[in-house]
């Protein structure tokens, strides 16, 4: 049987990969690994507990797949051991993603790349649920993006979602530089010269990478939100092509990770609470801009930990798994 480590078991991101791994029966033994101040935890997964080793361990411990939910500096730092080891990996940091010889891959839109590579590079979760939805529409050949976000506040990680819901956000914050209860921060990740985000430009670039269009044009401002789980975008795109919304209803129903969460009349659209827990997008509020001629507006909402890092994560591993 093949050996899965799975590094920063502990973390959201992890553990919604474990919640995964508890629903299926992949045909993996498991190896888990956290940092230091983790080391020593127990976790069950299918009927069977594992000790957490600590990362600096994994040089130690044979493994024929591992699925890293670490941040870029860990990832930098032990990605290359694993692969000196003969290790094929899946990384859901932003270390690699932009690395022209590293796929950026979501199993829907480009999974065939997943099998040319050691190293898989797995996209930032608002990417994720935005490039799926522009990869329906590709045959209307989108010209131009604008890209609002509404990040929930897990996506900040563990620490923001318990000092979010110990203190309300009026307390004393290491996570986030403002209170996030009651209010909203125009602000994830550092400010670059040019005056975005660098969260805002992953979502610019990496986009760009997936559905291979380089000459596609994004803006993008990213927002954090009091939400516990769930990212939304509003989103315009204009496209070459004249559309219809009828048109769009039908190429976004097409794309089984997609579902249609439009109707209006009777109060139904995207919503975080909604989409919670689940492996989709859903797509609503569709409608032409009145403003211009061939744009579109849509409301799009996906679950951040789930479809915008675990399951996608666990999509490519089992693609690079079938191929072997």
């Amino acid at each position: 049987m093949k050996t899965l480590a799975i590094v920063g078991a502990t973390g959201l991101v992890g553990e919604s990969f474990i919640s995964i791994l508890q629903k299926i029966s992949p045909p993996f033994e498991y190896v888990l690994f956290a940092s230091p101040n983790s080391a020593g935890k127990k976790i069950k997964i299918h009927n069977k507990t594992y000790t957490v080793l600590s990362i600096t361990k994994l040089n130690e411990v044979h493994c024929d797949y591992a699925v890293f939910f670490t941040d870029a500096e860990v990832s930098k730092q032990y990605i290359p051991i694993a692969l000196a080891n003969g290790v094929k990996v899946v990384d859901n940091s932003s270390c690699f993603r932009m690395d022209k010889d590293v796929p950026l891959v979501i199993d829907s839109v480009n999974g065939e790349l997943a099998t040319s590579s050691q190293l898989i590079a797995n996209p930032n979760c608002t990417t994720i649920q935005l490039a799926i939805v522009i990869n329906a529409l590709k045959s209307l050949v989108p010209k131009h993006l604008y890209v609002s976000t509404y990040q929930a506040v897990s996506g900040a990680g563990r620490q923001a979602v318990e000092e979010w819901k110990y203190c309300c956000g009026y307390g004393s914050l290491h996570s986030m530089l403002h209170p996030i209860h009651d209010n909203v921060i125009p602000h994830i990740d550092q400010f670059l010269p040019d005056g975005y985000t660098k969260e805002e430009h992953k979502v610019m670039e990496e986009t760009k990478k997936i559905v291979d269009m380089p000459d596609l044009a994004i803006t993008c401002t990213a927002v954090r939100v009091p939400v516990s789980v769930g990212h939304s975008i509003a989103l315009n795109v204009s496209f070459e092509k004249p559309f219809s919304v009828q048109e769009v209803r039908a190429l976004l129903g097409q794309d089984k990770l997609i579902t249609v969460t439009d109707d209006v009349a009777h109060n139904v659209y995207p919503m975080p609470l909604t989409a919670r827990g689940t492996p989709y997008v859903y797509v609503g509020r569709i409608r032409k801009d009145v403003s211009t001629d061939n744009a579109l507006e849509c409301f799009i909402v996906a679950d951040n930990l789930l479809r915008g890092a675990a399951y996608n994560a666990y999509e490519i591993l089992m693609r690079i798994y079938d191929n072997d």
